[in-house]
């Protein structure tokens, strides 16, 4: 009875350890129960990852220090951890059955295997539940599914960067046993070299996968390959996809709509618009007509979801949008975006023009429109693909205050009707009060905020934002490099230097007397004024920032994330 007692306590004691470790989902917990599986992970928009190339993420499974070591205390210690060690990361079939080893073949009930496992390694997982593999062998992963039916299988594919041939077609397997497929296209653009390939990439390739979730870069951005501008219209009608990452192309706004078709069942998307400039054919020697905004707020309410149904009238759009760009396309029409040998990355390959009409101010009304309807999307992610809009020196890449007006209440509209996005990061760049204002007063939706390109005027609407919401939870803020001089820099002058100021003390104090958010994310540059007083007000109220503050490096800046 003792006997039992006491390993009943020293289970508890060992739990305790291994557990108290606060509410962080950036990083692993130390008992490996707790670790996210493949899809769990890639949809996490709030653990911060940027890169999804490999399965190396959990490789810190085998490697926790804090197992090892109570591993080592008692022969007792020892066994129950290795109860509950129970999942396992490797890159080779590695022999688990020998006494001495803390992870054993019929403890493992989740198995992240980097690399083509044989069938005949997996049988020895006895109690294995969930097979996470890196391989782009289709074939193998029929004959898991065959041998393994009751074990949940999630797949990482890293695409060949010279080839999109599948050596097996899985477009017509369920979800009983393959779960997940996620696709890292990384510059393929060895593969699908030109357009009608890209295209028939997105129709065999994808869709023979089954591909759930792919991570898409055609050549990191640079587009050195044979297509300059690549058409997304046929990737949005991979009927298996769920979650699309773009994270280096310029994505145009004409296409947004696709996002939130009735047709598409996309509930997480990341991207980079060209946000700065919509309206740049009002700010520039660019040519076009005027578009009446009565007109534009009719397009707004006209059936979209017919119009995209129709897979001809798309191609009909996308054709008149390329006539409209090379209507406009001589020497008197160009825009000058070169200022001081800088030239804007969202102009690609001197096409200006056909850049410029796919980023109307119209189509992001139309997406704001489709956005209030739809009930699939969950997470959006938006930053910001111009380079001059920070800078403050090219007016053609920094909205005017109308345009952003515009921009906002157009989103606000969507945020105050939509009720199932759960998680926006959008840029500063297209907000003004009536954003803040919804998300205070209207979105009860919207538990994960991050905010990008800020400056002053958003610090403070944000303090007035925190005062009214309850269901923000996590709040990520990063600053541009120059805005971030602007605010904090000794050229300040007083009126700006108070004006900042009273941003940060409002903003502080919000933080400090709200009730919700468990997690703040802020990515400043030296001399991280705003986590320096946010510390200091916890401080002189003789309270505790818990359980931790992290660190992390991140291209000259640091992002500082604070844990309540």
């Amino acid at each position: 009875m003792c006997s039992n007692l006491s390993k009943l306590l020293q289970n508890e004691i060992i739990n305790k350890l291994l557990n108290d470790y606060g509410d962080s989902n950036r990083e692993f917990q130390p008992l490996p129960s707790y670790y996210p599986t493949l899809k769990e992970h890639i949809y996490d928009y709030t653990s911060g990852q940027q890169v999804f190339d490999s399965l190396e993420y959990f490789e810190q499974l085998n490697y926790n220090r804090s197992i090892l070591e109570y591993c080592l205390v008692s022969k007792d210690w020892f066994h129950y951890i290795s109860t509950c060690a129970n999942r396992f990361y490797a890159k080779q079939s590695l022999e688990l059955s020998n006494s001495l080893s803390i992870y054993q073949f019929e403890n493992i009930t989740h198995l992240y295997a980097d690399f083509s496992p044989e069938p005949s390694w997996i049988e020895r997982f006895t109690n294995l539940k969930r097979l996470v593999i890196n391989t782009d062998d289709g074939k193998l992963v029929q004959q898991l599914i065959n041998q393994f039916p009751l074990i949940k299988l999630e797949v990482f594919v890293d695409q060949d960067r010279d080839s999109a041939v599948v050596n097996c077609d899985l477009s017509a397997t369920g979800y009983d046993t393959l779960e997940f497929v996620h696709i890292n296209a990384y510059s393929i653009y060895g593969a699908v070299d030109f357009e009608d390939l890209v295209e028939n990439y997105y129709k065999s390739y994808l869709k023979r996968w089954r591909a759930n979730s792919i991570y898409f870069i055609y050549d990191d951005g640079d587009h050195d390959g044979g297509v300059c501008n690549l058409s997304y219209n046929q990737l949005f009608k991979v009927k298996s996809l769920r979650n699309i990452i773009i994270p280096d192309d310029r994505f145009f706004a004409n296409a947004l709509k696709c996002i939130v078709s009735k047709n598409t069942l996309i509930d997480s998307f990341r991207c980079n618009i060209p946000l700065g400039i919509f309206d740049a054919s009002a700010r520039s020697t660019f040519v076009e007509d005027d578009e009446d905004e009565d007109d534009e707020d009719d397009d707004e309410e006209e059936d979209d979801d017919d119009e995209e149904d129709d897979d001809s009238e798309e191609e009909e759009e996308e054709e008149e949008e390329e006539n409209e760009a090379s209507e406009g396309d001589n020497e008197d029409n160009e825009v000058d975006n070169s200022t001081n040998g800088r030239y804007c990355r969202c102009f690609p390959y001197d096409m200006e023009n056909e850049a410029l009409a796919r980023s109307k101010l119209k189509y992001w009304k139309q997406f704001c429109s489709i956005l209030a309807r739809n009930t699939r999307l969950k997470y959006l992610e938006f930053e910001n693909f111009c380079t001059f809009n920070n800078g403050g020196s090219v007016d053609d890449h920094s909205l005017r205050p109308q345009t952003i007006e515009s921009t906002s209440l157009a989103l606000s509209k969507a945020l105050s009707v939509n009720k199932t996005l759960t998680s926006l990061t959008i840029s500063c760049q297209v907000l003004s009060g009536s954003f803040f204002q919804t998300l205070a007063h209207s979105n009860q939706t919207i538990s994960h905020l991050s905010l990008t390109e800020c400056g002053t005027d958003q610090i403070g609407q944000l303090a007035t934002l925190l005062e009214s919401n309850s269901t923000i939870q996590r709040l990520g803020i990063a600053f541009h490099d120059e805005y971030y001089q602007e605010m904090i820099g000794s050229k300040q002058s007083d009126t700006t230097k108070a004006a900042t100021a009273k941003a940060i003390e409002s903003f502080s104090l919000a933080i400090l007397n709200n009730n919700t958010i468990s997690r703040l994310d802020i990515k400043e540059f030296e001399p991280y004024t705003i986590r320096t007083h946010i510390e200091s007000l916890f401080r002189s109220r003789d309270q505790q920032i818990s359980t931790k503050l992290v660190n992390n490096y991140l291209v000259g800046a640091i992002t500082h994330t604070l844990f309540f």
